[in-house]
């Protein structure tokens, strides 16, 4: 398919993935568990090389399911579905909620910006 700019191929592929979510899922899921071996390998050689990061989600991870913190709503859309944005991994437990969409758009532009800043 030809598109007439990078911004009508990104609103296709969006409004693809936000109506057939649940397909997605079912294929996400099967995905993972004919790959599980290999997906939980890489994982574990990301946390050794990735000791920090991990260690600060783990964190986060152990805190809501203990109920000493809790998991809010993305900061930005709102959506239910969040993940903790962590500004500093060594304050593991300060955290900014994001949804996957807004966490990632986070790291294409501000987080460009802070690394450029703080080199």
């Amino acid at each position: 398919m030809h598109w007439k700019s990078l911004e009508q191929r990104q609103e296709y592929y969006q409004n693809w993935r936000d109506n057939n979510r649940e397909k997605r899922r079912k294929y996400q899921k099967e995905y993972y568990l004919r790959h599980r071996e290999v997906i939980q390998e890489k994982y574990r050689l990301y946390c050794l090389a990735h000791k920090k990061e991990c260690a600060a989600s783990q964190k986060v991870r152990y805190a809501i399911k203990r109920g000493k913190m809790e998991r809010k709503p993305c900061d930005i859309c709102g959506e239910e579905k969040s993940q903790g944005h962590h500004f500093d991994y060594r304050k593991a437990l300060v955290v900014q909620f994001l949804c996957a969409s807004c966490h990632k758009k986070w790291h294409l532009t501000e987080g460009v910006l802070q690394k450029l800043a703080w080199g």
